[in-house]
Order: C-alpha cells, then structure tokens, then sequence
C-alpha cells in the first residue's frame, strides 16, 4: 500500500469519526453538565444534612444551657449565671447561622434542580432523565423542600422563644438585685436604729446620772 493511500484512508477515518460525532456531541455536553449538576447537588445535600445534625446538636445544648440558667440564679451564682447567658447567646448565634444555611441550601438545590432540566437537549430527553431517575423522584424533592421550610420556620419560632426565656431571666434577675438591694437597705437602716438606740440609752444614762447629782444637791440644802 502507497503513503497516499495511506494518507487517504487516514483521512477518511478521520472523517468517518467527525461524522459520528457531530450529532452525539450536544448530548454529551448536556449529560456531562447534569453530571455536574448531580454532583453539586449531592455535596449540598451532604453538607445540608451535616447542618441540620449540627442544628439540633446545638439545639440540645441550647435547652440544657437554659435549663441551667434559672437554677443558678436561684443560688444567687451570679457570675457563673452571666457565663451561662453569654454562652446561650453564642449559641443562639450558631443556632441562626445554621437556620439560615439550611435555607440557602434547600433554594440552592432547587436552583440545581432547575439547571439539570435546563441543559437537558430537548423536553423529551428531560422526562425520560426523570423516568430514569424514578417517577416519585419530584415528589421526594418537594417533600424534602417542604421539610427544609418547616425546619427553617419552627427555629425561626423557637429563637423567639429562647428570646422571650431570656427576657423574662433577666426581668427575674433585676427583681432579685432589687429586692437585694431593698434588703441592703433594711440592714443599714436596722443598724442605724440599733445605733441610735443605743444613744438613746447613754443620753439616758447620762440624764439619770445628772438627775441624781441635782438630787444631791438640793438635799444639802
């Protein structure tokens, strides 16, 4: 066989490969982006379920914290009281990043959601992905997307909550300072009143004493 003929059929191999190609390469370029598209989204499932274990993690904390707090300033241990407010409040913090991650994430799957469908070649391709992937498979999404949202709500509520808990610590806790204070104050005026009563008897002492010099001095006269 000659080198052009050699060339040619090289060529026409080339050719042969181009044509077949040609027409699978929008579906290949929409099956990698839907790979992708799964892949994103099974990381932010992963790191959605993470956060929803860290939620209730901190969420066990929370109440074991606030359990806490009223028997502390029950026994008047005022500073370990504060320690255990601040760190209510940290948590309280944690417990509202996490709320709102879980629900950036739930829209962010959505959004993926969306994607694979959109990159899908045509509308029949997209179903037959759906029918592939299990008729239910939508309805799971929005039963999970409707899980996420009432997640979302019901911590939304319970940090109103855990609000109003500490609002009501903190009234009981200035009604305690006041209440010490109020007794602060009887105390001094109780040792005021001893003090002065205890005047009182010297200044009567000291009158008796003058009345028995008088009376002895009149007796001589």
């Amino acid at each position: 066989m000659t080198i052009p003929t050699e060339i040619e059929n090289v060529e026409s191999l080339t050719k042969e490969i181009e044509n077949f190609k040609s027409p699978h390469t929008t579906e290949i370029e929409n099956f990698k982006s839907r790979l992708t598209a799964m892949h994103h989204r099974l990381d932010i499932i992963n790191e959605l379920s993470w956060n929803h274990w860290q939620l209730w993690q901190h969420w066990d904390q929370l109440m074991q914290h606030l359990e806490q707090l009223p028997q502390l300033r029950e026994q008047r241990q005022n500073a370990e009281a504060k320690q255990r407010r601040k760190q209510i409040l940290k948590d309280m913090a944690k417990f509202e990043w996490l709320n709102q991650s879980i629900y950036s994430m739930s829209r962010t799957l959505r959004v993926f959601k969306n994607e694979m469908h959109i990159h899908s070649s045509t509308k029949e391709d997209s179903e037959e992905h759906d029918k592939k992937n299990g008729e239910n498979s939508t309805d799971e999404e929005k039963t999970m997307e409707k899980k996420m949202e009432e997640v979302v709500e019901r911590n939304l509520k319970t940090q109103e909550l855990v609000k109003e808990i500490l609002k009501r610590h903190d009234e009981k806790e200035d009604f305690f300072k006041k209440m010490d204070k109020e007794k602060q104050l009887m105390l001094e005026n109780e040792n005021e009143m001893e003090a002065l009563n205890k005047r009182e008897e010297v200044l009567e002492n000291k009158m008796e004493a003058l009345n028995k010099m008088k009376a002895g001095l009149f007796s001589r006269y």
